[in-house]
């Protein structure tokens, strides 16, 4: 039973235990521990010695010993390797194939996790898909239904997006916000991206919606009004916002994106079907973003972190893999795993070993790798890398596999293997699938 104590009365425990029968006892944790309100409690049903607490200022791990009828003793750790020194709201166990976490809601900073009943070391990788931590040997192949199948090439870790260009001037100028035109998303977020450019204006959010917030925005920066006051976007601001070199800013501004800007200012990605191509771009000039996470209780630098990106095209002229059928794609253990080592292992990002057909380091030669410089990874902030991609000319329904791998610290030595293993088995590699639109 967890309580707040009593506020004068230090004798008074914000912990107590029922031996079942009569008697509650005290467990010292305001005295022996931390004496601030208790907020969760949670047994572990493999443990019973064993109780996790929720406090105002964090999580502790109470352990009971009981000698015979004698009045139980507890020893108690305060759980800081993983979890932060603030308000927890809940707390609850997940305990399935051999991985056992201890979660914690913390007030106003999302959730918390860390391992039980072994040492997590520090990891820095890549997922497989969105519920992939890289605890297990091997990523989940079904979904949390545990039954559907789970694709092993829609990695949340590999994002491709168009790079930012000129749109054509919209045929159907003005725009206001009521009654909702038939504004394309996408145009409109490059609208926005232009805007804040421009303006130096960190409110204009390029999310292609147009909402009361960014109403005000333009309110502010000189937009149109009608007699009603109601705010537009007519040809004329158009042609003074969409100008050289706001045209092509990049919605989050000048330097890398954060992962939170690739999930709130570029085109949404999904994991898709394990059968077929899990995103659709059109054949223009990409940009792939790398996410490289990281957990553990150090930070490291990202001048540590090596990234290199590969992409597949099937070479074949006749029966060319489908998009939407996986079996067609490349299936052989994979030819470029003595490149990619050397790659990310040399000085100098070398190599001079073919990465096989159809196979091709992003980034030409001689350097086919990026770093994280400037970037500092650890448990709440990953490190972004991008690499440029032109697929100008590239034909309808063509299936483009983007493969990233990264190296932390000491060398990286990748063996040949499916590539289906690899993404599932290697946190250092995850995969993404791409068609080609018309």
């Amino acid at each position: 039973l967890g309580t707040a104590g009593h506020p004068t009365n230090a004798q008074v425990d914000t912990l107590w235990w029922f031996d079942g029968t009569k008697t509650w006892y005290p467990t010292g944790l305001r005295s022996e521990a931390v004496a601030a309100p208790v907020t969760a409690v949670l047994c572990d049903p493999a443990n019973p010695d064993q109780v996790y607490v929720g406090t105002t200022i964090g999580v502790w791990r109470g352990i009971r010993t009981q000698a015979g009828n004698q009045p139980p003793d507890w020893v108690w750790q305060a759980l800081v390797n993983g979890l932060p020194e603030a308000a927890v709201e809940d707390l609850s166990l997940f305990d399935s194939g051999g991985v056992r976490l201890l979660r914690a809601a913390i007030a106003s900073r999302g959730i918390w996790e860390m391992e039980l009943d072994a040492a997590a070391p520090d990891l820095t990788y890549l997922r497989a898909h969105n519920d992939d931590l890289r605890r297990r040997p091997s990523a989940l192949e079904t979904g949390r239904d545990e039954s559907s199948p789970r694709s092993w090439h829609g990695s949340p870790d590999v994002r491709p997006r168009p790079a930012p260009a000129a749109v054509p001037k919209p045929t159907t100028l003005p725009w206001t916000r009521t009654p909702p035109p038939a504004i394309p998303q996408e145009t409109l977020r490059r609208f926005q991206a232009a805007l804040r450019s421009q303006k130096s204006d960190p409110r204009c959010r390029p999310t292609g919606l147009w909402d009361l917030y960014f109403e005000e925005v333009l309110r502010d920066h000189g937009a149109p009004q009608n007699a009603g006051k109601i705010v537009s976007i007519d040809g004329a601001f158009w042609d003074s916002v969409m100008v050289a070199p706001h045209v092509t800013a990049e919605p989050w501004g000048s330097g890398q994106p954060l992962e939170a800007d690739l999930y709130e200012l570029a085109p949404p990605l999904v994991e898709g079907d394990p059968d077929k191509t899990s995103c659709t771009l059109p054949p223009a000039q990409l940009k792939v973003d790398v996410v490289v996470q990281h957990r553990g209780a150090t930070s490291i630098d990202g001048d540590d972190v090596r990234v290199t990106l590969l992409h597949w095209i099937d070479p074949k002229s006749k029966k060319k893999a489908k998009f939407d059928d996986a079996t067609t794609w490349f299936s052989d253990p994979v030819p470029w795993t003595g490149a990619v080592n050397d790659v990310l292992n040399s000085p100098g990002g070398t190599t001079s070993k073919s990465v096989g057909p159809g196979w091709a380091f992003t980034k030409a030669a001689p350097d086919r790798r990026l770093t994280l410089a400037g970037q500092t990874l650890d448990s709440t902030h990953s490190g972004v890398a991008t690499f440029d991609i032109d697929l100008r000319g590239a034909k309808p329904d063509l299936v483009v596999l983007l493969v990233a791998v990264i190296r932390v610290g000491s060398a990286i030595a990748l063996a040949p293997a499916e590539l289906h293993d690899l993404a599932r088995d290697n946190p250092t590699v995850a995969v993404r699938s791409m068609r080609i639109s018309a």
